[in-house]
């Protein structure tokens, strides 16, 4: 394959219902492509996204990828929720669009809702939402981000890191690192439940990322509080 081949190959792609629509541009978390028309909602709602992108405002945001210990992570948080549906009637999600308001919808990559949302497009909020850090992250976009889920309603919010094997949650002074997170009202008690080496395998990549960590004005790590 030619160089100029292989480049067309690997360009994200969409498609529309019923129409296809133009390529969507480069990747760009929680920023807007660059010299895009707005859309409206009904638009990006029936066009289908390679990766799927978020919606704010009438601009499509694309998402940075999510290389092996991202997949690692998220695998282990469906596992370990999983496990804990068996004595609780939860309801997971990976990578949903959700609408956080009428211009506005984000894809978390992990999700639990007590209520089976009853809208393709949930637009009540879920109990927990977790996001897991990709290399390309910024801390100020992943702060914003949180922000927007808990002016939304969200209770838990959470951050996983599988490059500094960090957990963190997000509350009124922002991110505190933890050791093991606790939901009390789901009997998630037990700081050997949720605790960091459960979310982790090997051990950790920070070698490998860039030397501005997006977390770095995470708070420092405090005792397991129950949330």
């Amino acid at each position: 394959m030619q160089s100029g081949e292989l480049a067309s190959a690997l360009k994200p792609k969409k498609h529309t219902r019923p129409d296809r629509g133009n390529a969507a541009g480069p990747f760009a978390m929680l920023s807007p492509v660059a010299n895009q028309t707005h859309i409206p909602v009904e638009e990006y709602l029936r066009t289908v996204y390679e990766p799927d992108a978020e919606f704010v405002d009438g601009q499509v945001v694309e998402r940075n990828l999510g290389e092996y210990p991202h997949s690692a992570a998220q695998v282990r948080l469906v596992r370990l929720f999983t496990q804990l549906n068996r004595d609780q009637d939860l309801h997971l999600a990976t990578e949903l669009r959700v609408r956080l308001s009428p211009t506005r919808i984000r894809i978390p990559d992990f999700a639990v809702f007590q209520d089976e949302p009853t809208e393709l497009v949930p637009s009540t909020p879920p109990l927990v939402i977790v996001e897991i850090v990709s290399r390309e992250d910024r801390h100020t976009e992943i702060i914003q981000k949180f922000e927007e889920y808990r002016a939304w309603g969200v209770t838990h919010i959470w951050l996983a890191d599988p490059w500094q094997r960090q957990l963190s949650v997000y509350g009124d002074n922002g991110l505190t690192a933890v050791g093991s997170l606790q939901i009390s009202s789901l009997g998630i008690v037990k700081k050997s439940q949720c605790h960091v080496d459960r979310f982790f395998w090997g051990e950790s990549h920070s070698s490998t990322r860039h030397e501005t960590h997006p977390c770095a004005d995470v708070v420092a790590p405090s005792p397991c509080p129950r949330l």
